[in-house]
């Protein structure tokens, strides 16, 4: 049940990226998105959690310092410069299908394998609790 409220979230991040990225007129804003969807969904996880562990603690703390890296990296390398230049390509070969188009190409898939990657994360720590117990 966890992971479908996670999806939704997710769902709605993503959106709230796609959004963001029309007003700014910059698709380039979807890999900041990718960092932060992490720690995003690394703290939703721990609040529906019902055991508040040091482990979970110390590991959504980490994918935090990871991810707001990841993104204040990307953020500051884009800061005051044109859009990147594989999105700004994009724009132009996609014609007027390029909204449509940015929506999964882009927003979309990159929720999706954000949440693949996260859910098979999970499954593998799960995995390791049930057969090696700390």
């Amino acid at each position: 049940m966890i992971f479908l409220l996670l999806a939704l979230l997710l769902f709605i991040y993503m959106n709230l990226w796609f959004v963001t990225s029309i007003f700014e007129k910059r698709n380039d804003v979807a890999d900041i998105a990718w960092g932060l969807g992490f720690v995003f969904l690394a703290w939703a996880s721990f609040l529906f959690n019902d055991t508040y562990l040091m482990q979970t603690v110390l590991v959504t703390s980490m994918v935090s310092v990871w991810g707001v890296r990841l993104a204040y990296h990307i953020a500051k390398r884009n800061w005051g410069k044109p859009e990147d230049y594989r999105y700004a390509a994009w724009r132009v070969e996609w014609g007027k299908y390029f909204y449509l188009r940015s929506y999964f190409q882009i927003y979309i898939l990159q929720g999706f394998l954000l949440f693949l990657i996260v859910f098979l994360s999970y499954l593998l720590i799960c995995i390791v609790i049930m057969y090696l117990p700390i």
